[in-house]
């Protein structure tokens, strides 16, 4: 027996959760991830509207977008595209996070001010860097 028949083979061409299909554990952890780290860019939407509708908006849309893979990829409808799609999104939110602990955003109430690196924060980016690993596979 060769060492390929033992070896899970994910196909991303095509749709590897689609109808009648189970969905891959790799699929499902992805879902997670993304699902968790949208749900928080959702909850801290409110608390980032003092200066305006700029950065709720911009928490509003990393939500949708992460809470939208998820969704795609539990609908079974997912293929290489959502896979792709995932990282660079992720990658973006990441920059994005960095870029607003070292120098600040160059945008909003507080342009280019670095804010505090909290607890929350971190477990995002966690989540977000899982999503990106798995995503890659």
């Amino acid at each position: 027996m060769s060492d390929h028949a033992s070896t899970p083979v994910i196909d991303r061409e095509s749709d590897p959760s689609g109808p009648g299909n189970q969905i891959s554990g790799l699929a499902w952890l992805l879902a997670g991830l993304m699902a968790a780290a949208g749900a928080i860019h959702f909850a801290l939407a409110p608390s980032h509207s003092e200066g305006g509708l700029l950065e709720p908006l911009g928490f509003a849309v990393a939500g949708w977008f992460q809470l939208g893979i998820a969704a795609v990829i539990l609908a079974k409808r997912a293929n290489r595209t959502t896979w792709t799609v995932a990282v660079v999104g992720n990658v973006a939110l990441i920059g994005l996070w960095l870029m607003s602990r070292t120098v600040g955003l160059p945008v909003g109430a507080h342009a280019f001010e670095s804010e505090a690196v909290g607890g929350i924060d971190l477990l995002t980016v966690v989540l977000q860097v899982g999503a990106v690993i798995t995503a890659s596979r």
